[in-house]
């Protein structure tokens, strides 16, 4: 099976020597680090993320199930798209670059809603985490090295599910209860 993307890289394991910026309290870049030190850190500095969802005309979003193979929280619900923000590079970029790699889908800006960023200092969760939302009605042609399946879901049955006790990204549940869809 093939796994490289549009970028001719694979995805499959995550990348511990990676290279991101490194913010302080206000995301403001201080120096960087790599992956699997940005995971350890204990000081108050924090790494930048990107995540967001499909949403269709039903209201519904696409929820996908992590990869058996991922080394963190194999088999939870995610979101449809989420990485790291590279060095130098915005948020933006960093879901664009996302959304192609582990969705198959070539977006722009003006495809991309900002939707709310999540602050560590507020959320409990070591990473400012920017939130975009994407206006999609297909079943996308999934990256199956960061997916095992996927569905459309309401946002309140997402909720419950994960309230139920489903294994889910800790932030997942915060966004969805501070900004339903």
């Amino acid at each position: 099976m093939d796994t490289e993307n549009i970028y001719g890289k694979s995805p499959v394991m995550d990348n511990e020597n990676e290279i991101l910026d490194l913010v302080d309290e206000n995301d403001v870049v201080v120096g960087e680090t790599n992956r699997g030190e940005a995971w350890s850190n204990s000081s108050n500095k924090y790494i930048r993320f990107v995540a967001g969802f499909l949403i269709n005309d039903e209201g519904c979003i696409w929820v996908p199930i992590r990869s058996q193979n991922k080394k963190k929280l194999p088999g939870a619900y995610d979101w449809s798209f989420a990485g790291h923000v590279g060095v130098g590079e915005s948020y933006m970029s960093a879901a664009i670059r996302e959304a192609s790699e582990e969705l198959n889908i070539n977006f722009s800006e003006n495809d991309i809603r900002e939707k709310v960023k999540l602050k560590p200092q507020d959320n409990n969760i070591g990473y400012f985490v920017q939130v975009y939302e994407i206006g999609y009605d297909y079943d996308p042609n999934f990256n199956t090295a960061d997916f095992e399946s996927g569905s459309w879901m309401t946002v309140d049955a997402l909720r419950q599910e994960i309230l139920n006790g489903a294994s889910a990204k800790k932030e997942l549940l915060h966004y969805l209860t501070i900004n339903c869809t």
